[in-house]
């Protein structure tokens, strides 16, 4: 589904990825407002702790109020990538001027190969409190530190309207190359009321599922329900059908099927990926079922030799990192199959039919149908 935030990013080439934020649209301060100026600041020089270069601007001022404002007088995130930062951030706040002349190249930018970017916002009791200043920026190991503040800016003696105000800003990090790639932040707010308080947030990489591309599923019933499957070879036994499983998402993998439809012969693609911040661990890639649905329910198109042993797996660990995971490949012709083990055959020939795919260690599952 696309929101109206993420057409308007894409309108403005500002950020090009999966972008989905709830919300009303909030108040900003006028263009007299730092928010509304030509804002960026430059620190180009260079330190010796990891951090080459560090480039901030204001992001927006908001009047409505935050969630984090229950119980913290300030937050931050890092983003590691376009199609983040919009899920760790008030974009819905930003004014679509500022988006496109400010923020909009901001972050266009940003070469996340090398640099990524920390959002800092806080609160203030008026709204002359219409700037937060980002200073002190440092590595210590995978942590990046910071100091934020709060800034009243309006000349002494100016009145100013007494209504909460939120301002934030977002720097730019350019990391070295020998340096450790920052994994979570730690931010030291001092707000308008001159309290402090140090938050912290971990680097957001992972993926929203509805980001990703493919299907999980045809919707409604199979058009084709083929009989029982029978084997000519009654020495053999059937692969055991996996009794639940979830459809294209569990709370640390998605999988996706890149067709809902194929003709015999041809080949579908299935991808399954950590979509959380960490990495994750299962088994090998082989160890799925390829299931057809019949007059009997879901059976596994393979079999193996009644030898009273059946196929044999082994319990290597093979670890994601977030992004990554397994790709499979099925030809859809009985000769070409790859049963993903040598013991395994199919039997008798694919019918036509709707098929399930099935990676048992995480009880994943997609569907697909053949044609006849």
């Amino acid at each position: 589904m696309t929101t109206t935030t993420r057409r308007r990013l894409l309108h403005y080439g500002a950020l090009a990825g999966g972008l989905s934020l709830a919300g009303c649209l909030a108040s900003e301060t006028d263009g007299n407002s730092p928010a509304g100026d030509d804002d960026s600041t430059d620190g180009d020089d260079e330190t010796d702790d990891g951090i080459e270069a560090v480039e901030t601007i204001q992001y927006t001022t908001r009047t409505d109020r935050p969630d984090w404002d229950e119980d913290a007088i300030g937050t931050c995130a890092l983003a590691g990538s376009e199609d983040r930062l919009a899920h760790v951030t008030p974009i819905h706040a930003v004014s679509e001027e500022r988006l496109e002349e400010t923020v909009g190249p901001f972050v266009r930018e940003t070469d996340f190969e090398s640099q990524l970017l920390l959002f800092v916002e806080s609160g203030g009791p008026n709204i002359c409190h219409d700037t937060l200043e980002i200073e002190d920026v440092s590595l210590e190991g995978e942590v990046l530190t910071a100091t934020a503040t709060v800034l009243e800016t309006s000349d002494k003696g100016a009145e100013c309207g007494q209504a909460l105000l939120y301002p934030s800003a977002l720097a730019r990090v350019t990391v070295a190359d020998d340096a450790e790639w920052p994994a979570r932040t730690e931010v030291t707010i001092t707000d308008g009321w001159d309290e402090t308080e140090t938050v912290e947030a971990a680097l957001d990489i992972s993926v929203e599922p509805e980001e990703l591309e493919g299907y999980v599923r045809p919707d409604g019933d199979p058009d084709i329900v083929p009989s029982a499957l029978e084997c000519a070879d009654e020495d053999v036994t059937r692969m055991s059908p996996v009794e639940d499983v979830t459809w294209g998402d569990t709370d640390r993998f998605s999988m996706r099927v890149d067709r809902l439809t194929v003709d015999r012969g041809e080949s579908v693609a299935i991808k399954m990926v950590n979509t959380t911040n960490e990495s994750q661990t299962t088994g090998n890639a082989q160890k799925f079922g390829l299931e057809v649905y019949t007059d009997a329910g879901w059976q596994d198109v393979r079999v193996y030799d009644d030898d009273g042993y059946g196929p044999g797996y082994t319990d290597e660990g093979y670890t994601h990192q977030p992004h990554t995971g397994f790709d499979w490949t099925l030809e859809m012709a009985t000769g070409d199959f790859d049963t993903g083990h040598p013991l395994l055959e199919v039997c008798p020939d694919l019918p036509a039919g709707r098929y399930r795919f099935v990676y048992w260690p995480t009880d994943l599952a997609v569907a697909f149908d053949l044609s006849e």
